[in-house]
């Protein structure tokens, strides 16, 4: 039979809700348990009316399927008044359900035997209860939009924000900068005094606080840091002025008693002693005993050659150790002395270092100094470098290397003999202290095979007054894209230029080979001539 309720289900829905009930009550042929459902199921708006299929329903078609159809009790129902909000109820069932209550199927639309349900299974028609009922379209639409909404709105709120015009004001990215409004309140160093804990934690960087901190510290705490401060890196400009602020706060380097300053304290002051060298020469005890300390200073390559004071301390050093040629320097007392040599005068080069301790200490010490010696020294010291290596005409780049600063005391003629391969081994210092007519000798074939590092401390002065074109190149070739080399080039070029054309207007004699040189036919003096004449002359 059908049961018309119109306009009673057709404004309300229940969503997607399943009631299992009497899970236990039935149970199929095959003995499995058949649960009773209650399925609310979506439909789309309509008006037909509620549909309840009786118990008396007929048999499933052969065409279904009997296990799908059996044992089963289904009821669908959407049956909530849209004016009571009550479940409506079924066929059988109490007529006053609470409200808002869906009220439990009917003994009567459920098998509630057993026994019956297993004996009816072969031909058991289905029984169920459908309640189909109207739905609004909209919610179809909402349910599919809902995940989208808190998208949507969050890209609301990011356009609101992107209008705030505060927000040009700020740099890009500094909402992920650190907090810098600190560094407006931090105290000026005038007004803190540091500690020795500070400037040990500082570690290198402490080389950065000037006489003037030093100077508010006590002096206790100067004197707990003294080896702290005499190993920090400090800048050359600066040293003069940290060593008289050290020196101010520590009583034992003002103290009578307590000077000369010693091998312990020598090595404590560290880095201070070429300052101490250079403005306090008087305060370091140069005895033998000392060697330790003295060699420490003796390792800065930055103390000055020609500074009267430095100078003075090998003099001392001789004199207080009775040096002679009869009791001249040990291998470990000339190595210690280091660039503190570069004061010896010219009979001490030759007297007081034996060739025994020249081959000793060449390329691990005597190679490293950068001292500028006079000529009668450079012909002592050219002559004890070819005993030991031979004619330069035989000397490999090995060879050169070693002798480090020392290949500039070589004669012009014993340069020219180098090969031009072999130039690799020339170094910067050695380039350094060459003169004019050294730097001349070389052939361009040689100053092409320096090393970019060599070639990069050739000066304006070694240059001028000419230096002729292919040597020119070379050199050139060999500085690579230095700045300064490429600059010095560049200035002198226009000086160089009379000079060229004088050179290829007369017969010049053939350059130095260095072993391998070249010898220019005159087309290619012609070429060149005719290459400035276009180049400048026109």
């Amino acid at each position: 039979f059908v049961l018309r309720s119109p306009g009673a289900v057709s404004t309300t829905m229940l969503t997607n809700r399943t009631l299992l009930f009497d899970e236990e009550t039935s149970e199929g042929t095959d003995g499995e348990s058949v649960a009773d459902e209650l399925l609310i199921n979506d439909a789309e708006t309509t008006s037909n009316p509620v549909l309840i299929e009786s118990k008396n329903a007929p048999e499933a078609s052969p065409s279904e399927d009997p296990d799908k159809n059996s044992n089963t009790a289904k009821l669908t129902t959407d049956a909530t008044p849209a004016s009571s909000g009550t479940t409506a109820p079924s066929p059988g069932t109490d007529a006053s359900p609470s409200p808002g209550i869906t009220a439990p199927p009917s003994p009567n639309t459920v098998s509630s035997d057993r026994s019956s349900s297993a004996s009816t299974s072969s031909t058991a028609s289905t029984t169920s209860s459908t309640v189909s009922s109207p739905t609004s379209t909209a919610a179809t639409t909402s349910s599919t939009s809902a995940p989208l909404n808190p998208l949507i709105e969050e890209e609301n709120d990011f356009s609101e924000l992107l209008k705030n015009t505060e927000l040009t004001d700020f740099i890009i990215f500094s909402a992920y900068e650190p907090e810098s409004a600190y560094f407006t309140t931090l105290p000026s160093m005038d007004s803190i005094t540091l500690s020795c804990d500070v400037v040990i934690a500082a570690g290198s960087s402490a080389s950065s606080i000037s006489s003037s901190d030093i100077a508010r510290m006590s002096p206790k705490e100067v004197l707990n840091c003294l080896s702290s401060l005499g190993h920090l890196p400090w800048p050359p400009s600066v040293t003069k002025s940290i060593w008289k602020a050290v020196k101010e706060k520590v009583d034992s380097l003002q103290d009578s008693t307590m000077l000369p300053i010693k091998r312990d304290e020598m090595l404590q002051l560290g880095t201070l002693l070429p300052a101490i060298a250079a403005y306090d020469s008087e305060l370091l005890d140069m005895g033998r005993k000392n060697i330790d300390g003295i060699s420490l200073l003796g390792r800065f390559r930055t103390l000055s050659s020609d500074d009267p004071a430095i100078l003075n301390l090998i003099q001392l050093f001789i004199t207080l150790n009775n040096i002679s040629p009869s009791n001249p320097f040990t291998s470990t007392e000339a190595a210690s002395l280091g660039q503190l040599l570069c004061g010896l005068r010219e009979d001490q080069w030759r007297d007081l270092i034996t060739p025994l301790v020249f081959s000793s200490i060449l390329t691990e010490h005597l190679a490293l100094l950068d001292c500028s010696v006079s000529a009668t020294t450079s012909v002592h010291l050219a002559t004890m470098l070819t005993t030991l290596y031979g004619s330069t005409a035989n000397w490999t780049s090995s060879d050169l290397l070693s002798t480090g600063w020392m290949a500039n005391t070589l004669s012009p003629v014993q340069l020219s003999q180098l090969t031009h391969h072999a130039m690799e081994g020339l170094t910067g210092q050695a380039v350094k202290h060459l003169s004019r007519q050294q730097l001349a000798s070389l052939s361009h074939h040689q100053l092409s095979n320096l090393s970019p590092h060599a070639a990069s401390f050739i000066s304006r002065e070694q240059l001028l007054p000419y230096t002729n074109m292919h040597r020119r190149r070379g050199i050139r070739a060999a500085g690579g894209e230095d700045e300064k080399l490429v600059d010095v080039m560049e200035d002198i070029e226009s000086e160089m230029q009379m000079g060229d054309m004088k050179d290829m207007m007369t017969s010049p004699e053939p350059e130095p080979t260095g072993g391998v040189g070249a010898i220019y036919p005159s087309y290619q003096v012609l070429v060149c001539i005719l290459v400035i004449t276009v180049t400048f002359g026109l």
